[in-house]
């Protein structure tokens, strides 16, 4: 009974595995991939549904960058997705802010199920990576997908939105405003000359729906509104950050 039961168990988590197994060129993560992922760790997720964390993202020059429409060559931004396994708190010796394990069995258990996952899942290129954070003892490792697509990129809208953005703040008569892929970056002077928290404080008005076309009469707000709504129908929005005597500007998908 022991060994039918195993061996029902390893064909459950090859069924989910085969929908990884397709061709590096078209491989692509569906909505379902997620579950896929956890109902191969449910050993872990049953007894903390928190222990495991999975994040879409690209990988661009062999770095892990977070996922984004801006992109100027899509064949240098491959698809990917982060796991994160955190297998709780260790109560070794303390070496600075972190302790150290007192057992190689938690280790040496969770670094087979992805060393079987990699190796049922027929994935060529293994990245993992062991390391402590306040939560304890964690894994990462990466699942590597295909290429992003011509139409996946949105560099020339977003070029467009953020010109449009910086004219109207020009139009203020604010002339610090740069541009740089897909930042734009408004630098104010000191004291009474510091607009940033008025600027930052609008742009989220307007990003948030509160300001809208039909509240105000500035032309200059008009302008932002309006980019703001093409953008949302285009699947963007407004993500608005900075401090003193700065603010910066990004599209980001929804």
């Amino acid at each position: 009974m022991n060994g039918g039961l195993y061996i029902q168990i390893n064909l459950d988590k090859m069924k989910y595995l085969r929908r990884f197994i397709e061709s590096q060129e078209v491989r692509e993560f569906d909505e379902h991939t997620d579950l896929d992922i956890r109902q191969l760790f449910t050993d872990y997720t049953d007894e903390n549904p928190d222990s495991l964390t999975i994040k879409n993202v690209v990988i661009l020059d062999n770095h892990v960058k977070d996922v984004t429409p801006y992109m100027k060559d899509v064949s240098k931004y491959r698809k990917a997705k982060m796991v994160t396994l955190s297998l709780g708190k260790v109560d070794g010796i303390s070496i600075g802010m972190e302790k150290c394990l007192t057992s190689f069995d938690k280790l040496k258990d969770v670094l087979h199920e992805i060393e079987r996952f990699y190796d049922l899942s027929e994935e060529k290129e293994i990245n993992f990576n062991i390391g402590m954070d306040w939560k304890g003892l964690t894994i990462t490792f990466i699942i590597m997908g295909g290429f992003a697509k011509q139409e996946e990129s949105m560099v020339d809208k977003i070029d467009g939105y953020l010109t449009r953005i910086k004219e109207a703040l020009n139009s203020m008569g604010h002339k610090r405003i740069t541009i740089k892929g897909n930042w734009l970056d408004a630098r104010f002077g000191r004291g009474s000359k510091d607009y940033s928290f008025g600027i930052s404080r609008s742009l989220r008005k307007i990003s948030d729906g509160e300001m809208t076309l039909d509240n105000t009469e500035r032309d200059y707000y008009i302008k932002m509104i309006e980019v703001r709504n093409e953008a949302l129908e285009d699947g963007l929005k407004f993500d608005i950050s900075g401090g003193d005597q700065q603010v910066v500007l990004k599209l980001v998908k929804i």
